[in-house]
């Protein structure tokens, strides 16, 4: 696994904080989740590329 640091605008960690705490996640599983859906949703356009 890699690791990484990201800039998140406050207003947007807390939201997603929020989403995490509802959902029984940590911020570091809610996150991957999140990117996880989205390429799942994307993922025609991103082999046509």
């Amino acid at each position: 696994m890699i690791s990484s640091n990201i800039r998140v605008p406050e207003d947007l960690w807390n939201d997603l904080k929020k989403i995490a705490n509802k959902e029984e996640r940590s911020m570091n599983s809610q996150i991957i989740y999140i990117i996880k859906k989205y390429i799942e949703e994307n993922k025609k356009e991103l082999e046509n590329e």
